[in-house]
């Protein structure tokens, strides 16, 4: 399997784990009545999906902005792309960006709107925040530097090979010139 292929899987990994983490807020009004000893198995459940999934997704992150970094040392290169901001401050960086971006923000157009319909008590207000959290999540991943990198590893690797193989002509031409 080629570093390609395991940043993928890594970014895929981390795409479930915030999934899991948007599900978990579907899980938080089940079952939301104390039981005499406390809080309820299905709230214990999904507390311990958030913060299993927030952190997992998180540690992923971290791993493949890791690899991204040895990466670009491996290949005794600069970053090509320096001037890429972050995923949260960025928009539309890409078709599957652009998705995300317009859901995050109808469903936080539809949360708010279901919050003062139903006074936050509905459930439409879980699924709009499950919802407005996932893309929200994936509008961070998609725009981001990280993405970028694992999606255009090999065009990354050819801009790099070209500018090593230009410097050394000049590198030439000053030297017999």
């Amino acid at each position: 399997m080629n570093r390609k292929q395991v940043d993928s899987i890594w970014m895929g990994v981390s795409v479930f784990f915030f999934l899991l983490l948007s599900v978990s807020f579907l899980l938080m009004p089940i079952g939301n009545e104390t039981s005499a000893e406390g809080i309820s198995i299905y709230s214990f459940i999904a507390g311990l999906v958030f913060w299993i999934s927030l952190i997992m997704g998180i540690v992923t992150q971290c791993i493949l902005a890791y690899r991204r970094k040895t990466w670009y040392v491996m290949n005794r290169a600069r970053k090509v792309r320096s001037t890429q901001r972050i995923g949260l401050f960025s928009f539309f960086e890409n078709t599957y960006a652009a998705v995300a971006d317009v859901v995050a923000i109808i469903s936080l157009i539809g949360l708010i709107i279901a919050l003062f319909a139903t006074q936050g008590i509905g459930y439409i207000c879980y699924v709009l925040f499950s919802l407005f959290v996932f893309s929200f999540s994936m509008h961070c991943i998609l725009n981001g530097k990280i993405y970028y990198h694992v999606v255009y590893q090999n065009k990354l690797l050819q801009t790099i090979e070209k500018e090593r193989a230009n410097s050394s002509k000049e590198e030439r031409k000053e030297r017999n010139g």
